[in-house]
């Protein structure tokens, strides 16, 4: 629950087609989608895949999502020699964002303000697959030497031909995966995704990336906000990086939940969830203080539930419960409920967790919602696939951009929806196309909800309207009208 609104006074993305909030908006609008076959170079077949499911160690899916390959643009973010050596890829391109982010607020990343408390909040997991690389360089050895106490090695080879081996592996590891440099030490911890922000932009304030698997950006934002809420920062950073490797698809493969035909959200025929990268920065103030500051205000943070499953069936089971605690405490007021316009869900394009979301939903919002209210659903998975950590703060970016733009994208790829759900008796229905979303006509401020679930039951719920800024007048004890900003929320 927060004790006062939260601002949204600048954000920037970099998600599968969609480098910039421009190009990610036509993107959704258009109701396409951004993910495919991923290369060589983020999927070694030989190594990692294999098309029958259940295979030990391997992916049977090779599809994915990943941003644009290009070079992290220097010009826009203070990103020294000394950076690009020693942080990983990951960091460096959530440092532009950030840096975007921060831009669009109306500040300059090469000089931010002294003597402002600015903490970074960052949703990270780990970046890319270097830090394995070096892993593997530097223990190799260790490992290839177990060969010697592999009997039937030793009774097949002798000990002088396990010993080339051993060697011959060792070689041929440590040439593929070169070891680090004397000097300093290489910042490829998740927390390193926050410090370089901080370095970089030298700010004046907190640090720390938040693991809460799928939920992870937007448990970081709720971090911030109880940070700012309590007067310990002045303003906020806060971002979401994922970084799309083999590991994650052999993960979720092992658990037999990722889709090898696509990502289609609330689909009948959603067979799992297609894994994507991107990054995802937010600048955030107390409404009270951005409007003080006179701030551009994108949107208004009006609500944050955070939630946990509890005990159920197993890790990976999702629980209703749960997810409905989560948006509960979104809403101090529960009248609010009825004003929600428009849901962005979860949704990862799995039978169970898809049903459980959309259940979950329908129990709570249909004692609230009329009958004759149908309140457009989707979810921005169909477009980008499931980003991990950045998950929620893709959502609510999409949230934000529909608002501006007055329009809702599709909600789904899907032709047919989930049979699991009753839709005809449910609150919802599902966009098939970019539909006008209309102003209210008694001015007040539109209202959405977004969602983000992470594995074992970390549940994070969003309430977000758009800031309406009107101007009345009022008059002093003895004195002349004055105008005065009224900012509704």
């Amino acid at each position: 629950m927060l004790k006062e609104p939260l601002a949204l006074v600048g954000m920037s993305c970099r998600l599968p087609g969609g480098d910039g909030l421009d190009e990610f908006w036509k993107l959704v609008a258009q109701g396409a989608t951004a993910w495919g076959s991923l290369p060589a170079d983020r999927l070694n077949r030989n190594l990692y895949f294999a098309s029958e499911k259940g295979t030990v160690g391997k992916s049977y899916s090779e599809l994915g999502g990943l941003v644009s390959g290009r070079s992290v643009d220097r010009s826009v973010c203070p990103l020294t020699s000394d950076h690009i050596e020693n942080y990983d890829i990951a960091h460096q391109v959530f440092l532009e964002v950030a840096s975007r982010a921060c831009r669009d607020a109306g500040l300059d990343p090469f000089a931010m303000p002294k003597h402002c408390r600015t903490g970074v909040y960052v949703g990270h997991t780990g970046g890319s697959a270097k830090v394995g690389d070096y892993v593997y360089s530097t223990r190799i050895d260790e490992a290839a030497h177990l060969l010697h106490e592999v009997d039937v090695a030793r009774e097949l080879l002798g000990d002088d031909a396990v010993t080339r081996v051993s060697n011959e592996v060792t070689a041929a590891v440590r040439q593929r995966y070169p070891g680090r440099k004397a000097g300093r030490p290489v910042a490829l911890s998740a927390l390193d995704a926050a410090r370089l922000v901080r370095e970089a932009l030298q700010l004046e304030g907190p640090y720390l990336v938040v693991d809460a698997a799928c939920a992870s950006s937007l448990q970081a934002l709720a971090i911030a906000a109880r940070a700012l809420n309590a007067g310990s920062i002045d303003q906020a950073i806060v971002g979401g990086a994922s970084y799309c490797k083999s590991d994650s698809l052999v993960l979720f493969s092992a658990a037999q939940s990722v889709s090898n035909k696509g990502s289609c959200p609330f689909g009948k025929n959603a067979d799992g969830l297609v894994t994507a990268e991107g990054y995802v920065a937010l600048v955030l103030k107390t409404l009270s203080k951005a409007v003080e500051d006179g701030d551009r205000i994108r949107a208004v943070i009006r609500g944050i539930g955070v939630a946990s499953d509890g005990k159920g069936k197993s890790l990976w089971a999702p629980r209703q419960e749960g997810q409905t605690l989560a948006v509960q405490r979104a809403y101090p007021k529960k009248e609010d409920l009825s004003e929600i316009e428009y849901i962005e869900a979860h949704a990862t394009s799995t039978q169970v967790g898809d049903a459980t979301e959309l259940g979950a939903l329908a129990g709570l919002l249909s004692q609230h919602i009329p009958p004759d209210k149908k309140v457009p659903i989707g979810s921005v998975k169909a477009n980008v696939g499931h980003t991990l950590e950045t998950a929620g703060l893709a959502s609510l970016v999409k949230v934000v951009l529909a608002m501006e733009h007055n329009l809702i994208p599709p909600g789904t790829t899907a032709d047919e929806l989930n049979d699991e759900f009753n839709w005809r008796d449910g609150p919802f229905r599902v966009p098939k196309s970019t539909e006008k979303w209309e102003r209210r006509e008694d001015g007040k401020p539109r209202l959405a909800a977004v969602n983000a679930f992470g594995i074992g039951g970390l549940n994070v719920h969003l309430a977000i309207a758009e800031h309406v800024e009107s101007v009345k007048a009022v008059r002093p004890a003895g004195g002349r009208n004055q105008l005065v900003r009224d900012d509704p929320i």
